[in-house]
């Protein structure tokens, strides 16, 4: 699973997204991987410079999957999802993949040519 890395400027402003308790039953996945493992959902919350108004503009916030020490890996286990519910459904198909990420590392190597 090859993903983007958080960009610095992609940080500022960003949230994470708690979950409280075991009884969050909304996105179960989110939060078994949430409170169990250490990874994180981060909403980033993005702005995009309008030339027209010459002014920054906020631009719909995306969510993605990363460790807890997100200010110094950069590294990200999902894709950019504009909802939790996206997330949720990514985080439930690709669970092996995610967790296999945070706890070896990215081991896979793309082809020689």
């Amino acid at each position: 699973m090859l993903n983007k890395p958080l960009q610095k400027d992609e940080l500022i402003d960003s949230n994470e997204i708690s979950f409280s308790d075991r009884l969050e039953i909304n996105y179960p996945q989110l939060m078994r991987l949430s409170m169990d493992f250490e990874i994180c959902v981060l909403q980033l919350s993005r702005e995009v410079f309008n030339h027209i108004t010459k002014r920054f503009s906020p631009t719909e916030s995306v969510f993605v999957l990363t460790s807890r020490n997100y200010h110094s890996s950069y590294a990200t286990y999902s894709p950019r999802c504009f909802s939790l519910r996206e997330l949720e459904v990514y985080a439930c198909a690709h669970h092996v993949d995610i967790l296999h990420e945070h706890l070896f590392g990215n081991t896979t190597t793309e082809p020689s040519v």
